[in-house]
């Protein structure tokens, strides 16, 4: 359970990288 939360919190990070990115280049 511990494991997937971690990776859940790594998947957010990189979409709100993600999502910044985008907002930036717009």
């Amino acid at each position: 359970k511990v494991k997937t939360d971690i990776e859940d919190y790594k998947t957010s990070l990189e979409k709100i990288k993600t999502m910044q990115k985008d907002s930036r280049t717009v």
